[in-house]
């Protein structure tokens, strides 16, 4: 396999004229979707500052202030990247698409895995122990926690992937997964050596 980079939509963006404390993005089927959003709304309402909520619903024309937040109903990647980008915290869910667009923009967010979905739940279990993202239950969603402990998870997002590669491919090799040789952007890297396991290019990193 050969490594292509990140898959994202997040590429070159201009810098929002509006900077926002917390950006959260909702996505997912319903009735998740709906769930989450009631819980953003009701802890934004009660956060000092200026905030972004995109509601993921391109079928269904919003553009509101409703007091500290501004509500959309769905925004194009590079302003959705400006928006996020200058952001002091952003909300998302776990999706792979998220997440890669996430490392494209080189940020953390708390990530909220829909319930019910096995991949978004299994990523969110990694990287509760990577500290690449800070994770936690659409049942006890705490933004005013997460705005406390954004720092060190900001910092994780910008340090040598060296450390979440490794717990990645102990996390494969776990599973029993089996495949081809790892790509050759894989080989003699010491994660890949230390734990023997296939290689499988995701992004910028060799998984």
């Amino acid at each position: 396999m050969r490594a292509i980079g990140t898959l994202s939509r997040m590429g070159r963006h201009e810098t929002a004229r509006e900077r926002y404390d917390i950006v959260a993005v909702i996505s997912g089927p319903e009735p998740q979707r709906t769930l989450l959003e009631h819980r953003l709304l009701e802890q934004l309402s009660r956060i000092p500052g200026n905030h972004l909520l995109v509601l993921g619903q391109p079928d269904k024309p919003r553009n509101e202030r409703s007091g500290s937040m501004s509500i959309r109903s769905h925004m194009g990647g590079n302003e959705l990247a400006g928006a996020m980008s200058g952001a002091r915290l952003i909300v998302s869910r776990s999706g792979y698409t998220t997440l890669m667009d996430l490392e494209a923009l080189g940020r953390s967010a708390l990530i909220i895995p829909t319930p019910g979905q096995e991949e978004q739940e299994y990523l969110g279990r990694l990287h509760a122990r990577t500290g690449r993202f800070l994770v936690q239950s659409q049942e006890s969603i705490d933004l005013m926690a997460a705005m406390k402990s954004t720092g060190k998870h900001e910092a994780a997002a910008r340090a040598n992937g060296n450390e979440l590669l490794a717990a990645a491919l102990h996390e494969l090799a776990g599973l029993g997964w089996s495949g081809s040789l790892p790509c050759r952007h894989a080989q003699g890297h010491p994660a890949v050596r230390d734990h023997g396991a296939p290689g499988i290019c995701l992004g910028q990193y060799d998984l």
